[in-house]
């Protein structure tokens, strides 16, 4: 009898800890849409009800503009410019896909994402067959970990004339654990074995 309550005691922390690190890595959305179009920055909350995400937008000359919200994020691909939107997360992330709500009807398919995070460029190039975007889920191909408080500048580039834009009205990511919340759960760890031990010696 007292070997299963061992046994129980010691399955309940690891369950606990499994609960733990499940919830700090959850999938999360963000429903672009509500953002406020034409003001220089806004914020929203994602599905989990507590990481947020500011957005904020550039021109190609670094100065500040408003974003745009038609339906979703507006992003333009305006030839030899580079226009941007800056994500900026309240907790470590990683970038997961974005799901497209409207876009022009004009790309050549050279059209690409530069994401430069911390003064280092990441090419996301698009599908060969861009022409039909409307409800597309994209994944990003970089797929990479935005630090809390660390602007993601996402620069829309197209080398060719014309001048197109894709709006994005999800954006999911995925939340990292911090090293603060990997502490606690060693620490419950490391109690229930020494409620383990105890038992076992008396």
């Amino acid at each position: 009898m007292k070997k299963i309550r061992l046994i129980l005691i010691f399955s309940m922390g690891i369950k606990a800890t499994a609960f733990a690190v499940f919830a700090q890595n959850a999938t999360i959305t963000f429903d672009l849409s509500l953002l406020q179009s034409n003001v220089a920055s806004d914020t929203i909350t994602a599905s989990d009800g507590s990481t947020t995400l500011t957005v904020s937008a550039r021109n190609d000359d670094d100065s500040a503009r408003n974003i745009s919200v038609i339906g979703g994020l507006e992003t333009f691909f305006s030839a030899g410019t580079a226009k941007s939107v800056i994500f900026n997360f309240n907790t470590d992330v990683v970038l997961e896909s974005y799901r497209v709500s409207s876009h022009s009807i004009s790309f050549e398919g050279d059209e690409r994402y530069i994401l430069n995070l911390s003064g280092t460029n990441f090419n996301e190039p698009f599908p060969v067959d861009n022409s039909a975007f409307l409800g597309q889920t994209l994944n990003f191909n970089n797929k990479l970990t935005i630090s809390a408080g660390t602007n993601l500048e996402i620069i829309t580039h197209n080398p060719d004339d014309g001048a197109e834009s894709i709006n994005w009205n999800r954006l999911t990511v995925t939340t990292v654990s911090e090293p603060a919340t990997y502490a606690l759960i060693l620490a419950g760890l490391a109690l229930a074995y020494t409620a383990l031990q105890r038992r076992r010696a008396s």
